[in-house]
């Protein structure tokens, strides 16, 4: 998905594209690679993407780049 929005960005189709974790308050710019996480995700016989999948792999993509959020976002 990441590499569908940075070639948007590059096409000057896209110029910003944001996700936001739940319980934090300022989004992650997928485009400024200022955070890159790669997230493997369960899809339905519809090739759509299962909902609970998506919220667990970014749960632990916030657990594994917390040091990174912490420096980008401030706080303890």
């Amino acid at each position: 998905m990441k590499d569908a929005v940075v070639t948007l960005a590059k096409d000057g189709l896209a110029t910003v594209a944001k996700v936001t974790i739940e319980g934090e308050k300022e989004p992650i710019d997928l485009i400024a690679d200022r955070i890159i996480e790669t997230l493997d995700v369960d899809v339905d016989k519809n090739n759509r993407m299962i909902p609970r999948s998506v919220y667990q792999q970014l749960e632990r993509a916030k657990t594994r780049r917390e040091e990174d959020l912490q420096a980008f976002f401030g706080g303890n």
